[in-house]
């Protein structure tokens, strides 16, 4: 491929992720209510982020109210329009006991903004979360 070639796949290349974006097939969201995870597997790739936070005294830290607010305001100024795509709880682990206060209101507030949401999770604490593991509220 030469210089043309190639400076023409890339702008052909730049305009569909474009296009996708102003569709709103391409944005996607994570949010992580804690580092905190009941396991810590010794291979775990955030564990070192895990050890700062034991070490600062912030992993058992569950996201705030006022951050959830905040992270739906940032999400909604970053795409052009409403994602297709649902929202990831991610975490460390999304579902621990300590989350119970805030996963509830991070599912209503984004249903409310017309949010879908999946999870991932190593399912130890997932009976505590029971009520919401429905189609309609987490996919």
């Amino acid at each position: 491929m030469n210089r043309q070639e190639e400076t023409q796949f890339i702008r052909r290349f730049s305009r569909m992720l474009y296009e996708k974006d102003q569709q709103g097939q391409r944005t996607k969201f994570f949010i992580i209510p804690s580092y905190n995870c009941q396991i810590r597997c010794t291979y775990c790739f955030e564990r070192d982020i895990q050890n700062k936070g034991e070490e600062e005294r912030w992993l058992g830290e569950a996201m705030s109210r006022e951050f959830v607010d905040a992270a739906f305001r940032a999400m909604e100024s970053l795409q052009a329009q409403p994602t297709r795509n649902p929202v990831t709880l991610y975490g460390g682990e999304p579902f621990t006991i300590a989350n119970l206060r805030i996963v509830p209101y991070i599912l209503q507030r984004g249903h409310e903004l017309g949010y879908r949401f999946v999870a991932i999770t190593n399912a130890v604490n997932l009976d505590a979360y029971r009520d919401l593991l429905q189609p309609d509220i987490i996919e």
